[in-house]
């Protein structure tokens, strides 16, 4: 499991195999803590990154007026966001 090329800063992109999805969120909220924002789930994607990770999770990096705490369990969905 990790960040893919099209990964960027606003835009954390993870591919995985058979991760629990919880692990994949907690990638993705690290890498968005990284400019002090949160990370917000988009959509996945099936058998679009490697033969051994077939999926794809794509994130969407947000600014909030609460601090970045360490990982606390799922990201939020586009939808709960709207």
């Amino acid at each position: 499991m990790h960040p893919v090329g099209s990964s960027t800063d606003d835009n954390p992109v993870i591919c995985y195999g058979f991760a629990d999805m919880e692990e994949v969120d907690r990638l993705a909220q690290n890498e968005c803590a990284k400019t002090g924002r949160v990370a917000v789930f988009v959509r996945k994607e099936n058998f679009n990154c490697s033969l051994l990770m077939p999926q794809k999770a794509i994130y969407r990096c947000e600014k909030t007026d609460k601090p970045v705490l360490p990982y606390q369990g799922s990201c939020p969905t586009t939808e709960a966001i709207n």
